[in-house]
């Protein structure tokens, strides 16, 4: 069968408003990243405190422990965030076995607050904090320090390599 012929409709059949209607207005472009998000921070924000309050011994051990890190991430100028990154492990390493102690002797209120009032749990908790630091600051320069001198001993050999060719081809081997 042949196609039908498309319907011919006048323009005197149908009704023409004299005045445009005025377009709806359009709402306000959303930025995207602004209320979802909002309301999936708070959202982790509310569960971490009642998280903490139903494991209240380990928050407490964890929180003032974590003290280094917090403080790092407050204070941090360097957009790389290496800082808190360094510390936050080495503190959260540290923190680690006062709280499987308070796991094995009870978790209560009196055995989290006497942990916390040994000092072996403060100098394990802020001295791995420390290290956190000497990892942050010391590291990085003998790390460039063995890589240069790695780098500089790879080239030395490149260059014996480079006379040996030249003996054989010539000069012509160490202008290209």
């Amino acid at each position: 069968m042949p196609p039908a012929p498309p319907k011919k409709t006048s323009k005197a059949a149908s009704p023409q408003p004299s005045a445009k209607k005025p377009a709806a207005k359009k709402p306000a472009p959303s930025s995207g990243s602004g209320s979802g998000r909002n309301i999936g921070i708070y959202g982790l924000m509310l569960g971490a405190f009642f998280t903490g309050l139903l494991f209240l011994p380990t928050s407490i051990i964890l929180t003032i422990g974590m003290v280094p890190t917090f403080l790092t991430i407050l204070f941090e100028r360097d957009s790389e965030r290496n800082a808190p990154i360094a510390v936050g492990v080495l503190n959260f390493v540290g923190v680690m076995p006062p709280i499987m102690q308070l796991w094995r002797t009870g978790h209560t209120l009196p055995n989290a607050l006497n942990i916390m009032l040994q000092t072996n749990s403060w100098v394990l908790m802020y001295g791995s904090a420390i290290g956190g630091w000497f990892v942050y600051f010391i590291l990085p320069p003998i790390v460039a320090a063995w890589v240069t001198i790695r780098t500089e001993s790879k080239i030395d050999g490149l260059k014996e390599i480079q006379k040996k060719l030249e003996k054989q081809w010539g000069n012509d081997v160490s202008t290209l």
